[in-house]
């Protein structure tokens, strides 16, 4: 990439959805006295992961819109790869490259029983990752075939331009709609500092948190990107369009001091009160961003910018118990996400206010567990990521309101069968949302959230073996109904018609054995399915990305895990 030649020689992927994981995690527990313990846990994780396939259903209308579509039209004249269809196809052209990515986490928890009323912890954390460069081609159209100089033609309403052979693609020509690349580092360090009181009349939990994490970024976005003999180039058109780096270093801190308690007015009533109050700290230090133009979504220049966000939030639960198997509760609570800058792109503080009323029981001597809940849900300034127009957006949606039921249940027919579902109805409406695009309240749409959702599962546990351990069969099937994978409507009818999740069910199944000892250890293993009945022409995801994109159901995969645990 001539964009930035840190970002190295990048290698297409040819397996889209492939997942590679390497992991491991250790425990340790140290006794130092009768009423102090300390235990230690270190984690890690090196996956390296494809991109779904990416395919298009069209052009909606927008200001890119006869720009994206004249691209596509002229691709049969070279030889390129549309990828449009309204249904699954098999192969993509896409050029999304794999994702490197290492993980690890370090945790140390001091707890001391001070006495029988007061237990104190210490909770200190370091984590750490490294996402090596990637290519994601998240407009699906890795087998255009077009150049620099054919979009210039294209550009100036010369179409006889577009055919001179001076400018005609060669074998490893290319053009994407919107190409992105990014790598990033991140460390962290918390420290909580806890005191639980534990008496017959009051249960308290108190505290104080304090957070702190340094990422440096690079982030590459290429809109109507040319890429000439393998390389991506910058162009004249990267003030038009948008495109360009982005390298950026965010320093952030939170602070907070909390409390909990409990008070058990009667044996079957309790009262629970709790407040946090947080402290939050954003910086970000922007080195270079890309041209402000239309994918930009409002770039700020390169600088210093700093924030900061205090916020009280509280909860309040009242909990009664009829029987000692069945628990009825009402609860308000608030909820705070600080604002930032994610791109260049600023963003202010969300703030939700929750209300739920709930029974929960477990009956015929804890055979039966049946939970219900409902729920109302007030979001003000709901964060939202989306793009519009092939313009990458960062804002705030001024006011929301979710509400919904749900009803969990777990069945314990026979000895060693498990049975479980759960149903849930979620309706999401906006009721203010102003943009650039001036006031979308009427036309915008809840993203990816299906009115239904249904899961149903099955597990037999075999009995144990002699020695220990156990074999398994487990099944699960989850079930929802329609969604819109695009905020806003395309502006095409028959578009609109086509880019909706169909309501589908996926089947999973799992065969396996468990807690097997040997040598001191435990050993387990498994065969799993998922999609067992192959359901793949269902799309779930497809962003308006200058083009409407669709990526559609993983089909049937197969898989084995081993676990050892010491």
């Amino acid at each position: 990439s001539l964009r930035d030649p840190s970002f190295g020689t990048l290698t297409y992927g040819d397996r889209f959805g492939a997942k590679n994981v390497n992991a491991f995690q250790v425990a340790a527990r140290l006794q130092a006295t009768d009423n102090l313990t300390v235990d230690y846990k270190f984690d890690y994780t090196q996956s390296k992961t494809m991109g779904s396939a990416v395919q298009l259903l069209g052009t909606p209308a927008g200001p890119t819109a006869p720009l994206a579509g004249g691209i596509l039209a002229f691709q049969p004249l070279f030889g390129g790869i549309t990828n449009l269809s309204t249904t699954r196809l098999d192969p993509v052209a896409n050029a999304t490259s794999p994702e490197d990515l290492n993980v690890q986490g370090h945790n140390v928890t001091v707890t001391l029983h001070a006495n029988e009323n007061l237990e104190v912890k210490s909770i200190t954390g370091f984590r750490s990752f490294d996402q090596q460069p990637n290519i994601f081609d998240l407009a699906g159209t890795g087998g255009i075939r077009f150049t620099a100089g054919q979009l210039a033609a294209l550009l100036q309403g010369n179409v006889p331009g577009v055919f001179n052979p001076a400018v005609a693609p060669g074998p490893n020509d290319s053009m994407f709609s919107l190409l992105t690349s990014r790598k990033t580092r991140q460390k962290q360090f918390s420290e909580e500092l806890q005191f639980v009181v534990t008496t017959k009349a009051i249960d308290l939990t108190a505290g104080l948190f304090y957070f702190h994490e340094r990422s440096p970024a690079t982030d590459i976005l290429g809109i109507f990107q040319p890429v000439a003999n393998g390389v991506v180039i910058p162009t004249p058109f990267d003030s038009i369009f948008g495109s360009g780096v982005t390298e950026s270093i965010a320093v952030n801190s939170s602070m907070a001091a909390y409390a909990q308690g409990t008070y058990h007015v009667t044996p079957k009533l309790d009262i629970t009160l709790g407040g946090r109050f947080t402290a939050d700290n954003r910086e970000t230090i922007l080195i270079r961003t890309g041209s402000p133009g239309v994918g930009g979504g409002g770039i700020l220049p390169p600088g210093t910018y700093k924030k900061s966000y205090e916020k009280f939030n509280y909860t309040g639960i009242l909990t009664y118990r009829p029987t000692g198997d069945i628990t009825a509760y009402a609860k308000i609570a608030t909820g705070y996400v600080a604002g930032g800058i994610l791109s260049a792109i600023p963003y202010n503080p969300e703030t939700v206010t929750s209300y739920e009323l709930g029974l929960k029981s477990e009956l015929f001597n804890r055979r039966l567990r049946a939970n219900f809940a409902g729920f109302y849900v007030n979001y003000k300034d709901l964060q939202i990521q989306t793009f519009q127009n092939g313009v990458q957006r960062f804002e705030n949606a001024g006011k929301a309101r979710i509400w919904g039921v749900e009803a969990e249940i777990d069945a314990i027919p026979v000895e060693r069968l498990t049975l479980s579902g759960t149903a849930g109805y979620t309706d999401f409406k906006y009721l203010k949302y102003v943009s650039e695009l001036g006031d979308i309240t009427d036309i915008v749409r809840a993203n990816y959230i299906p009115k239904w959702n249904v899961r149903l599962s099955g597990q037999y546990d075999f009995p144990e073996f002699g020695g220990g351990g156990n074999m398994y069969f487990r099944m699960d099937g989850r079930w929802q109904s329609k969604a819109y994978p695009g905020a806003l409507p395309t502006g095409v009818p028959a578009l609109d018609a086509l880019a909706v999740t169909r309501p589908y069910w996926i089947v999973d199944g799992r065969f396996g054995l468990v807690n097997l000892p040997m040598g001191g250890v435990k050993l387990g293993a498994s065969l799993w399915v998922k999609n067992l009945l192959d359901k793949n022409d269902v799309f779930v995801f497809g962003p308006q990305v200058i083009n409407q994109t669709a990526e559609f159901l993983v089909g049937r995969t197969f898989g084995a895990d081993v676990t050892v645990k010491f």
